[in-house]
């Protein structure tokens, strides 16, 4: 365990709102653009400042505690949360994908973009069609399918791509997805009933797996059968 590197002030101006969630996002260029989400809106780092990408037909309206996921999917920046249609900006303002989910995460992987912990029930996952974040459409001619984590207890409380996998949490038990095609497309086997991750932004990406925040600690998981404690050392 080690101190955080120290911070830099980049100079940007705030946010109209409360940030509500943030991600530095890669296209197929390898241009990055830094975008945040409020309760009512989506922003890109413009310079100093930011630009206004809030969908055009309305603002949002997120509820007290939901926060923005964001994912990049080949050229577009994917952005999900509980209380709006999953959004997508090919090059300026968000809109939304008619087809898709209201969810709380948004994963990309395989050449998929996975919603978990959708408004059909917070266990369920449900994933795009194949190379197409734009259609949710369900079809196994697609591989647009749905399904629920059910092996155990609770609601999905995080994710994030291991690989060409994805791990979905919940707050006592790790499951990781696996691309296996049609019919099933995703099959997600149960890594840990114990162990889980507290929050969608108590995860993180590491050179050794991820590294996340539980009820009684902090976790690696490394790809194997067995997670380390690192709070005990």
């Amino acid at each position: 365990m080690m101190g955080a590197p120290t911070a830099a002030d980049l100079g940007l101006t705030a946010l109209a709102a409360e940030c509500r969630g943030a991600a530095l996002l890669t296209n197929l260029a390898g241009t990055r653009k830094l975008w945040a989400g409020t309760p009512l809106g989506l922003y890109e780092q413009s310079g100093s400042g930011w630009t206004d990408r809030t969908r055009a037909a309305s603002t949002y309206a997120l509820g007290t505690d939901d926060r923005w996921s964001f994912a990049q999917f080949g050229n577009d920046a994917l952005a999900a949360t509980p209380s709006a249609k999953i959004q997508r900006s090919t090059s300026a303002a968000f809109s939304d994908i008619a087809t898709a989910p209201q969810a709380k995460i948004v994963v990309v992987a395989k050449d998929f973009a996975v919603a978990l912990n959708t408004s059909v029930t917070t266990d369920t996952w449900y994933c795009s069609a194949y190379l197409d974040a734009s259609d949710w459409t369900l079809a196994v001619s697609t591989q647009c399918v749905t399904g629920r984590l059910v092996s155990t207890p609770g609601a999905i409380t995080a994710g994030l791509r291991f690989g060409d996998d994805i791990v979905a949490y919940k707050e006592r038990s790790l499951t990781i997805g696996r691309y296996v095609g049609a019919p099933d497309v995703w099959r997600w086997d149960v890594i840990s009933n114990e162990v889980g991750c507290v929050g969608q932004e108590a995860v993180a990406e590491t050179s050794y797996g991820h590294v996340f925040v539980g009820v009684d600690g902090i976790y690696l998981y490394s790809g194997t059968a067995t997670i380390q404690d690192l709070s005990k050392g």
